[in-house]
């Protein structure tokens, strides 16, 4: 690897960062189904009372499209899940999270009071 190009770690510790001014957001979030865990989130957005609102996952690289990642995270909890891909989307990660709730017909407070705020 580049010593140039910033690690995966380093993309998330710069979206939570950035998050973390405007959102409760936990990082390595545990997802438990039934009292077994069952899924790790990169990042994890949760309303003011810790209720999980959205999964954010991270990736180094802005390249791959991939979204199985997504629908899985997606299918398994109910939630809206986005990708924040490579340094440039983590300094951005406000904004981004901002606008993909604005695109689902969402706002803020769908996240702040864990209801659907339309």
């Amino acid at each position: 690897m580049d010593n140039d190009t910033p690690s995966e770690f380093e993309v998330q510790a710069e979206a939570f960062f950035n998050l973390k001014a405007r959102f409760n957001v936990r990082g390595e979030y545990h997802f438990r189904n039934n009292g077994l865990r069952v899924a790790r989130f990169d990042l994890a957005i949760l309303s003011s009372d810790g209720v999980l609102r959205l999964i954010v996952e991270v990736k180094k690289k802005n390249r791959a499209r991939s979204w199985a990642q997504a629908q899985k995270y997606g299918q398994l909890t109910g939630l809206p899940v986005i990708y924040i891909r490579g340094m440039d989307q983590a300094k951005e990660a406000v904004s981004i999270v901002l606008n993909h709730l604005k695109q689902m017909n969402l706002t803020e407070e769908y996240i702040e009071v864990g209801g659907l705020g339309v």
